[in-house]
């Protein structure tokens, strides 16, 4: 959901700003319960419900941080860069091959001319 969302730049604009009213909501209502409900020692359903749900939002903000640094961030130099570097590396390993067919007749030759 939040992939599709990333990907186009009117709607990806407007998620932070609801998720973070969402958290500070989720975290009003929590603090609000636990001052007017009568204090027990052991944990309630709604405080785990609560909680519950402050987990997804926040994870969800999490998601949207995450794949906005992959697309539009560092991530994309960096995997680019390692592909220059992993062709820049192939090639001089092609180069520096002496079990290349051209170059392994080259040097049958040029031995048996010195000898």
């Amino acid at each position: 959901m939040f992939l599709l969302r990333a990907a186009s730049s009117n709607s990806s604009s407007r998620s932070p700003p609801a998720g973070i009213t969402t958290v500070l909501t989720m975290t009003t209502i929590n603090t609000h319960l636990r001052e007017t409900l009568p204090k027990i020692p052991y944990v309630k359903a709604i405080d785990m419900y609560l909680m519950g749900c402050f987990v997804f939002v926040f994870l969800a903000l999490l998601e949207y941080a995450l794949v906005n640094y992959i697309f539009f961030g560092r991530g994309p130099q960096r995997q680019k860069r390692a592909a220059e570097k992993l062709t820049l590396a192939n090639n001089e390993k092609m180069r520096m091959d002496p079990n290349k067919v051209g170059e392994s007749t080259s040097f049958t030759s040029s031995s048996n001319t010195t000898l």
